[in-house]
């Protein structure tokens, strides 16, 4: 999914925005926030499941659920990196249709890799409860997202309210 991140259709209110110095840096430090608080956010994530195992499984499947979660929490995180600003994912989910077919084919190359992958990559299937409970750990990375810049948009929008 990140090579379709290049790909993203051009925007209408594009040309509104000023223009970047060449001598800025490629990471401005409101990117740099964002992959901070989102890696601490993974990070925090992977930690719980490792110490309670809150998905569930056998101790057998442990290894298979963490590779999995990656996985499926970077598919998720890729929409995150489509809106780098304040503006929710939301808005423009399906302008970029490339990246939603990249993402269901990596998807379901992750679903065949870890139910018939074993001998090569070391998995073990795993159920459909796992899965779901997977999927929806996952999600968990876009709504943590959307939280963060909806809180973003209501303090700055009171910041300017204040300041008027």
């Amino acid at each position: 999914p990140a090579l379709t991140l290049g790909l993203e259709p051009i925007r209408g209110d594009l040309m509104k925005e000023r223009p970047v110095s060449r001598k800025a840096n490629m990471i401005s430090p409101t990117m740099f926030a964002g992959i901070l608080g989102n890696g601490l956010f993974l990070s925090f994530v992977f930690l719980l499941q490792q110490w309670t195992n809150f998905i569930g499984g056998t101790s057998a499947q442990q290894s298979t659920i963490l590779f999995t979660l990656f996985v499926i929490f970077q598919l998720f995180n890729a929409f995150n990196c489509r809106e780098l600003g304040q503006e929710s994912i939301l808005r423009h989910f399906t302008d970029n249709r490339l990246m939603l077919g990249v993402f269901a084919l990596v998807f379901v190359l992750q679903v065949i890799i870890t139910e018939f992958g074993g001998m090569v990559f070391g998995t073990v299937p795993l159920p459909l409860t796992i899965w779901v409970k997977i999927i929806i750990t996952a999600v968990s990375v876009l709504v943590f997202s959307e939280i963060v810049k909806l809180l973003k948009r209501v303090f700055s929008k009171n910041a300017q309210l204040t300041t008027d």
